[in-house]
């Protein structure tokens, strides 16, 4: 084992593998079984079989394919078996743990009882002081929930894939795999709309992705896939210091971008020697909003410039405090008349702890 690297081993029944996995099966057809009948005698083992079979049986008990969030492992008569809610995805991606079907013993005492959980809700308290947000986001919103802060989502933005502008057949031009660029992705509906052109842009889906925090990060997994890098960056700036610290200055990036975002996370990466590629990967327009209750207690969570703009187009009630995301943001609300009068702070740290942190420093004791 090489120098400053250590390993453990996992126990099977803590950690049993997906069904069949790391058997090696042979195939042939249909009408050559008989004649391949004596080779088959030489290469299979029966014991490896009878398990294999064993644990795909359990599999279709279950009700499951190949992506089902189950590991069983059959030894003999013995069986390790662990299954997650069939929703685990989403639940985890709210931030909220879910219960599991674990058991380890004999095969033919197996009792297999599949776990169901449903998706968390929050409910907020009528005439209480709150969080307005334009975050869209239920993880955030259930971690306030939970530490008596209410977060009422308000989403300001209509967001459209331009998926025609995104680049394809790209991965050609490239001799090895150390050489591809990176994804940036800096929000969820960015992660949503990679996702969405991976579908149809084999090459999108092959490169590794970059989340700019743990928002974007799971936004990407619950729709199945997992980013090589999250950088729990707070805004573009602090994302342009992560790449900067991380990664060779030349490795390429990719980053499709909305049609209102600020050059400026580009222009620090070029000018930090890096190269990048950037399109518009999708439109932002304002939703059309009749009203929001605000009260002057409540405090106003404008995620973006986009959501700022949107939220003046409406003529919506604005609190005295609002709180934003990056200083393009606050320079885009500072920029607005709708906003005069407001005390505009930028969000520090992770997005949730950031929140708490604010409003046990500046409402907790007024609500």
């Amino acid at each position: 084992m090489k120098e400053g690297l250590s390993a453990f081993r996992i126990a099977k029944e803590d950690w049993p593998t997906a069904p069949g996995q790391g058997a090696i099966a042979v195939h042939c057809l249909t009408d050559r079984f008989e004649q391949m009948s004596e080779l088959r005698s030489v290469l299979n083992h029966p014991a490896t079989e009878a398990d294999v079979l064993g644990e795909r049986r359990l599999l279709k008990e279950a009700g499951g394919g190949c992506l089902y969030p189950a590991g069983i492992g059959v030894e003999g008569g013995q069986v390790h078996v662990q299954v997650s809610p069939e929703n685990w995805r989403e639940i985890f991606c709210q931030g909220s743990a879910f219960s599991m079907f674990s058991y380890s013993g004999r095969l033919s005492e197996l009792n297999l009882q599949l776990p169901k959980q449903s998706l968390k809700t929050v409910h907020l308290t009528s005439g209480q002081t709150r969080y307005i947000s334009t975050l869209n986001s239920d993880r955030i919103s259930l971690v306030l929930s939970s530490h008596g802060i209410d977060m009422e989502n308000v989403p300001v933005v209509d967001l459209s894939p331009k998926f025609d502008q995104w680049p394809q057949d790209f991965l050609s031009a490239y001799t090895s795999k150390r050489d591809w660029p990176y994804l940036v992705l800096t929000s969820p509906f960015a992660a949503k709309c990679a996702v969405q052109a991976a579908a149809s842009n084999p090459d999108i889906g092959r490169i590794p992705w970059v989340a700019i925090g743990e928002g974007t990060a799971r936004a990407c997994f619950r729709l199945g896939v997992t980013v090589a890098v999250c950088a729990k960056a707070r805004n573009a700036r602090q994302l342009a210091t992560y790449i900067t610290e991380n990664f060779p200055s030349t490795t390429a990036f990719f980053l499709p971008r909305s049609s209102l975002a600020s050059p400026a996370f580009e222009e620090a990466l070029q000018e930090a020697g890096f190269s990048v590629k950037a399109w518009i990967g999708y439109e932002n327009a304002p939703k059309e909003l009749a009203s929001v209750e605000v009260s002057g207690e409540d405090v106003l969570v404008l995620s973006s410039a986009s959501s700022a703009i949107s939220w003046a187009k409406n003529g919506l009630k604005v609190p005295r405090d609002i709180l934003c995301m990056g200083d393009n943001a606050r320079a885009t609300i500072e920029s607005l008349d709708h906003f005069d009068g407001c005390q505009v702070s930028v969000l520090k740290g992770p997005t949730s702890d950031a929140l708490v942190e604010w409003w046990n420093g500046n409402r907790k004791g007024n609500r």
